[in-house]
């Protein structure tokens, strides 16, 4: 019965381990979560985080969960490439009697990404969507970007 026990026990140490790559979970009591992680690097993979929300005018649960996952697969290939390559950032402000009156902020990023792999996708409770996406180092070097690990 020892024997099993600790036979259970090394399984789950290992199931825990095999699923503690990549970026935890973000979504908490149906919310995001106030402090998160949304880039990192190990041996194999870059692993990216992207959040998305859908329109008020989808009115259907169904819609806005299909659009708030696809808004977050492409923020997370936008995070990728301007981690792979930069961005450029354009920002104009306008101050009006000491207070900022108004503001605007260009990000433009022109690259692309290929071989990224959804790895998981979670809800909020008014189905915003939070995406993980990693991409094999293996296959960012031979598009001639090196990535080392950190």
């Amino acid at each position: 019965m020892r024997v099993l026990k600790i036979a259970v026990i090394m399984l789950a140490g290992l199931l825990a381990g095999c699923g503690s790559a990549g970026p935890k979970s973000v979504v908490k009591n149906g919310s995001l979560a106030p402090e998160f992680l949304d880039t990192s690097i190990d041996k194999e993979y870059l692993w990216v985080r992207g959040l998305g929300a859908a329109g008020e005018k989808y009115a259907d649960a169904t819609q806005r969960r299909i659009m708030s996952r696809e808004a977050a697969i492409a923020n997370a290939q936008l995070r990728a490439t301007e981690y792979l390559n930069g961005a450029a950032v354009n920002s104009k402000t306008r101050v009006e009697n000491g207070v900022t009156d108004d503001q605007q902020l260009l990000v433009t990023v022109n690259a692309a990404v290929a071989h990224a792999e959804v790895v998981s996708a979670e809800y909020t409770k008014d189905d915003g969507c939070a995406v993980v996406v990693r991409l094999k180092l293996s296959e960012i070097n031979r598009g001639g970007i090196i990535v080392k690990p950190e």
